[in-house]
C-alpha cells in the first residue's frame, strides 16, 4: 500500500502487456521525480507524484 494516501497524487497509469519498455520508461521518470511505481509486474504503472 502506498503509505500516506494523501500526499501522492496519481498522475499517469498506462496499461500496455505488449510494450513493457513503457512501463520501464515509467520506472525512469518516477526514479527521477521522486515518485512511486506500483503495478509493474501486472503489465500496468500507475505512478504517484508527491505533492
Amino acid at each position: 500500500m502506498i503509505p500516506e494516501m494523501k500526499t501522492y497524487l496519481a498522475a499517469t497509469e498506462i496499461i500496455d502487456r505488449d510494450h513493457p519498455a513503457i512501463l520501464g520508461l515509467a520506472q525512469q521518470i518516477a526514479s527521477q521525480h521522486h515518485t512511486i511505481v506500483t503495478g509493474i509486474m501486472r503489465g500496468e504503472a500507475k505512478v504517484y507524484f508527491q505533492i
